[in-house]
């Protein structure tokens, strides 16, 4: 029979306390694996910021990659209601009766454990590990047993009312909390109590901060309507629409994204000569790529132009502009987003493999960015058209990304 630590919360964000309380408990209580089980939606608060349950989730897997027998598990994800801790003990008491379950939970917890929804049912279908860090929060409910109480004699009185198995498993103290990593990242501080890969989600998707404070885009799609082709605007407003979509399938904020969506050729209406002459006035660096072919330049000279005709100044929206047509190395959420949209918005119908790069597109950006930049370079090839360099390295940059995860790359 498997021992199994269940170990659930928001994890809003989840940070290296949350890991030590698992490590805590499989080694003291000789425990198979520890299961972490992210909130849906949870019954009894709302989740601060709110930060969906698709990116806690997430934010769980990249923080236990490297560990070992500690595993993130979806099942509350995938309720249709709110849930509570009894039912999901209860269903996973029934789907696995060869495990026997411990369910973790904080020293704070304890305290008000009487209090749950249905206690006496968690107690019938898992043992109770208590982990002592030695650390009160500040936000325990009323009904809740004195802090100046001891854990041991805290544990006695919730035992009187709800008798059950409870074990108090020690751990070094780790004077952290979710809340103040939430303000810390809000200050824009990076902190010690988070791995890195979970921080670098966090920024990448913009999670804890403020909202990007956006600009009236009407008068700037009016704009850009009567400078343009019909065909043009319709491309564009293709992309915008697009960039949302794959926005909220990789939980990127939309309306950033339908922006740079929106400015991704605002400066099509510029022929050769003036595309030049754009650059040469402001200094903007034009390769040889670009002299022979300067349609590639509205990307550059979009940049600047929606920064100085329409007032964006986010520096993320207009990277997104600036590298639309060739990409680059390390290329952002946003700039994918934008490049790939640029590619398979519903008007375009020419491309080979447009339909499979859709269906990937929603699936694995970086490979779906590797198949475009492929059959580009393949059709420059073909047609004996210049090719800029950047256009080739973003194609060997992403090659490598997917050769490093694992991926074979024989047909790509």
């Amino acid at each position: 029979m498997s021992r199994i630590g269940i170990l659930g919360g928001t994890f809003n964000p989840i940070h290296r306390g949350h890991i030590a309380m698992a490590k805590a408990a499989m080694e003291k209580m000789h425990l198979d694996e520890v299961w972490l089980l992210p909130s849906g939606t949870p019954p009894h608060k709302e989740v601060e910021d709110e930060i969906s349950s698709f990116d806690r989730y997430t934010m769980c897997e990249l923080a236990v990659k490297k560990e070992e027998h500690i595993l993130v598990k979806d099942f509350e994800q995938r309720c249709l209601l709110p849930n509570y801790s009894y039912k999901t003990l209860a269903y996973l008491s029934k789907k696995y009766p060869n495990h026997q379950f411990f369910f973790i939970i904080g020293d704070d917890s304890l305290r008000y454990f009487h209090e749950w929804v249905h206690p006496e049912l968690i107690v019938k279908h898992a043992d109770i590990i208590v982990i002592n860090r030695k650390k009160l929060e500040n936000n325990i409910p009323s009904g809740a047993i004195s802090g100046d109480k001891s854990l041991q004699e805290a544990m006695d009185i919730v035992v009187r009312r709800v008798p059950g198995h409870y074990t108090i498993v020690e751990m070094e103290p780790m004077d952290i909390s979710s809340s103040e990593i939430r303000s810390l990242i809000k200050k824009h501080c990076e902190t010690e109590y988070l791995c890195p890969e979970v921080y670098s989600y966090i920024l990448e998707h913009h999670l804890y901060e403020e909202k990007y404070k956006m600009p009236d885009i009407r008068p700037i799609m009016l704009d850009i309507k009567a400078n343009v082709k019909t065909s043009r605007y319709l491309h564009i407003l293709g992309v915008m629409d697009t960039a949302a979509n794959l926005a909220m399938r990789y939980s990127y904020p939309v309306e950033m994204a339908r922006l740079a969506g929106l400015l991704h050729d605002c400066t099509k209406h510029l022929d050769a000569e003036e595309q030049i002459k754009f650059c040469k006035k402001r200094n903007i660096e034009v390769t040889e790529g670009e002299r022979i072919s300067p349609q590639l330049l509205h990307s550059k000279t979009g940049a600047v132009y929606a920064s100085e005709k329409y007032g964006i100044h986010n520096p993320e929206i207009l990277h997104a502009v600036r590298v639309h047509t060739t990409g680059c190395e390390n290329m952002s959420l946003l700039d994918k987003i934008i490049f790939i949209s640029d590619y398979i918005e519903p008007s375009r119908d020419k491309a080979p493999r447009l339909k499979e790069i859709r269906a990937v597109s929603y699936q694995d950006l970086d490979l779906a960015m590797a198949m475009i930049l492929s059959d580009t370079i393949q059709y420059l090839k073909d047609n004996d058209k210049s090719m800029d360099i950047g256009t080739l390295k973003t194609y060997e940059y992403f090659k490598e990304i997917l050769i490093r995860g694992g991926q074979d790359l024989t047909l790509l």
